[in-house]
């Protein structure tokens, strides 16, 4: 569905990160979108070592989507690639330590500082792994692979002007188990059906 989205959204280039051993995956993509470039991990390590593994597509400007979480309203990858503006998408929770957190600068509309899951949260807001990078990112992904949040915080403190979208906590929707991915299809299929 996020490769639908993006494809809606004007993307031309589109990569996607499977794990080397996820064959039925790999064999589907390359059936049905064989435009799509296909980057392996060795082993799943997480989502920022998924991005080191495809770092050649951040060499402009790109969206970046984890392949568990999607924003239910299709409208926001369009809004997304029309920005004249990097931008993370963050959501207010109540347990802020659980997610990626980040700090904003509501006067300059800007994020300031962002941290993974951090014992002291930095603010109430969770981010929402979609990602809009209007400039090329690749260059603050460091060599050694860590959490995706650390390459952000990178390009942060070298000065990379990053803004951000408030969206409600209900629009975004993650999988995460098997009883994630049954709310998540029930989710969409209400949000859709509503239409």
């Amino acid at each position: 569905m996020v490769i639908f989205r993006m494809g809606n959204a004007g993307v031309k280039n589109i990569g996607i990160v499977l794990n080397r051993n996820d064959g039925i995956t790999g064999e589907y993509v390359k059936r049905e979108y064989p435009d799509i470039e296909i980057f392996y991990q060795e082993k799943p390590s997480g989502f920022g070592d998924a991005i080191f593994c495809g770092r050649e597509m951040l060499d402009k400007s790109c969206i970046v989507n984890a392949g568990d979480g999607l924003i239910l309203d299709s409208d926001y990858y369009v809004r997304m690639t029309g920005s004249r503006e990097s931008r993370l998408t963050l959501f207010e929770v109540e347990n802020p330590s659980r997610y990626g957190n980040a700090r904003i600068d509501e006067e300059r509309k800007m994020v300031i500082e962002v941290r993974e899951k951090p014992e002291k949260p930095l603010s109430r807001y969770a981010m929402a792994a979609i990602y809009f990078f209007r400039e090329p990112f690749m260059e603050y992904v460091s060599k050694s692979r860590t959490e995706f949040t650390e390459y952000i915080q990178n390009a942060i403190s070298s000065g990379y002007p990053l803004s951000y979208n408030i969206i409600d906590k209900k629009e975004w929707i993650s999988v995460g188990n098997v009883e994630k991915y049954v709310e998540c299809v029930e989710k969409t299929y209400k949000y859709f059906k509503k239409d």
